[in-house]
């Protein structure tokens, strides 16, 4: 359905996929579609191509069209629209003076766009994620270590997936429930994000200079604090015993020497 058909049309597709050729009446039964609408349609697949059409009347049946070639009309057709739009829009739109922040929401959206910004880095990629996130973003970092852009990941908990150097951050004491996210490209755009115990997330995304330095800033440190740790974590043990855990106690400074 997210390449244009209707419900019925793209059930009438799947079913002859599975079997043909078939007639109306057939294909109503198969896909699960009112007698009264399948004619309209078969019809209107015919005219678009996606079923042959042999036989007359009653006798007629359909057969569809092989999915390489059905995939490949479709990925003409979606390019030469964005094409055009894409010419079109050039000389409407108005670059603003200051880069703004977008922001949003859902899983798929923050994701994809995560996705889109790894695709696009040239140079580095810096990413902080959860291990139940790594599943979406691991492919694309791959691609970006094979053309070369230096990858470096903050990974929360123990990670299962590889892909970059990684840092695995402990997640020993964090309090559970919303998971947090951060992707920089170039250190040219960023996104921060949050998702949360339902499965909901939010997420803003800039090419501002200010908004860009925090976000990267917060993942290296995190970087330089995961590379003290693995290498002195038995001095940081020694040196303050039963106080080592209070180092996370951002409202206390108390010495525990």
């Amino acid at each position: 359905m997210e390449t244009g058909l209707t419900d019925y049309e793209a059930r009438a597709y799947v079913a002859l996929l599975r079997k043909s050729p078939l007639t109306a009446y057939e294909i109503a039964r198969e896909a699960g579609i009112p007698t009264a609408k399948v004619y309209e349609v078969v019809t209107r697949m015919s005219d678009r191509g996606v079923f042959a059409v042999s036989g007359e009347g009653k006798r007629k049946s359909y057969v569809p069209l092989d999915t390489d070639e059905f995939l490949a009309g479709l990925r003409g057709r979606v390019q030469n629209t964005l094409t055009q739009i894409e010419g079109g829009l050039a000389g409407l739109s108005r670059r603003p003076e200051a880069p703004q922040v977008h922001n949003l929401k859902g899983y798929d959206h923050v994701m994809d766009k995560a996705r889109r910004l790894i695709a696009g880095a040239r140079r580095s990629a810096l990413v902080s994620l959860w291990k139940e996130d790594m599943g979406r973003l691991h492919s694309e970092i791959r691609k970006a270590e094979r053309r070369h852009v230096q990858c470096a990941v903050v990974h929360f908990g123990q990670p299962g997936l590889r892909a970059g150097i990684m840092y695995n951050h402990p997640t020993e004491g964090m309090e559970p429930g919303a998971r947090g996210l951060i992707v920089l490209a170039d250190s040219r755009e960023a996104l921060t994000g949050t998702i949360f115990a339902d499965g909901a997330a939010e997420a803003a995304t800039s090419a501002n200079r200010g908004f860009v330095e925090l976000a990267e800033q917060y993942v290296k440190h995190d970087i330089y604090m995961m590379k003290l740790t693995r290498r002195f974590d038995r001095e940081f043990k020694r040196a303050f015993g039963s106080g080592y855990e209070k180092l996370r106690d951002v409202f206390s400074d108390e010495s525990w020497l």
